[in-house]
């Protein structure tokens, strides 16, 4: 009785250690950049971009790029900010990515372009 006992914990130890893990369900990134002038540096424009990110399980990983670069990493429970710049009339456009990861590995991006 008792070996069958230990051979049926085993069993059920053995079937949780290879289920895999629940993913999150309905992880949502939502992204904003906009510019504006910088009143101390007037051939600046300051870019302020605000990630917001809901569902899954927090707290969440975010991964801030511009272009293809990684420019910021950060975990918050809901929301992140990256603050940049840009020469005022340049004509140049940049684009911002955030790439945001919960804490059960469910992942989900958004971008924004300014134009400077």
């Amino acid at each position: 009785m008792f070996k069958r006992l230990v051979l049926l914990c085993l069993l059920a130890v053995a079937t949780v250690s290879v289920s895999p893990p629940a993913q999150a369900a309905g992880l949502t990134v939502s992204m904003q950049c906009s510019a504006y002038q910088n009143w101390e540096l007037t051939w600046r424009l300051d870019i302020d971009c605000e990630a917001h990110a809901s569902g899954g399980l927090s707290p969440y990983t975010f991964q801030w790029y511009q272009g293809t670069s990684l420019v910021k990493t950060e975990t918050t429970s809901g929301t992140s900010y990256y603050f940049g710049g840009c020469r005022k009339g340049s004509g140049t456009t940049r684009t911002y990515q955030v790439l945001v990861t919960d804490t059960r590995g469910a992942q989900g991006s958004a971008s924004s372009t300014v134009t400077c």
